[in-house]
């Protein structure tokens, strides 16, 4: 699948460790018979935060279906804050139809793979450092409820 061949140059030999240690982890258990959601997004060509959280937001429906614009009223039930601390909180509701309820409910255990993010690192190294981070802290989340959420990136 191409999705644990990670680029050791962007995070470091430990990081990326614990993330092919994760994946393999979760692997053993689909050959155990655990399903698997395996989400990948394509984040060819994505060179800025502003484009990652576009990407995310489309690929995930953050904002609900068709919602991938800034919430204008709250009682609109669509959009996200397309900020940092909206996707932290939005990763949290994954398995619920996001903070509205209205999207795709994903499925766990879960990876979340990002691939061909090379032009991203290039250009906004801060932005794909930021994104590993919510992603530790999301995984840490679903931890705490007994819920395997893992991620990759290439």
């Amino acid at each position: 699948m191409g999705i644990i061949t990670l680029d050791l140059r962007l995070y470091g030999a430990t990081v990326v460790l614990f993330h092919i240690m994760s994946v393999v982890h979760l692997w053993l258990g689909i050959a155990m018979g655990a399903h698997l959601d395996v989400i990948e997004i394509d984040l060819n060509a994505v060179a800025t935060k502003e484009q990652l959280l576009d990407r995310l937001g489309e690929a995930l429906e953050l904002g609900g279906p068709s919602g991938n614009h800034v919430v204008s009223d709250s009682t609109s039930n669509s959009g996200w804050g397309r900020n940092w601390d909206a996707l932290a909180d939005s990763l949290c509701y994954l398995d619920s139809g996001g903070i509205w309820g209205t999207s795709r409910q994903f499925k766990f255990p879960m990876l979340l793979a990002l691939v061909h993010s090379k032009t991203l690192q290039k250009r906004d190294p801060k932005a794909l450092e930021t994104l590993v981070e919510i992603l530790e802290d999301t995984k840490n989340t679903y931890a705490s409820h007994s819920m395997n959420f893992e991620f990759a990136i290439s």
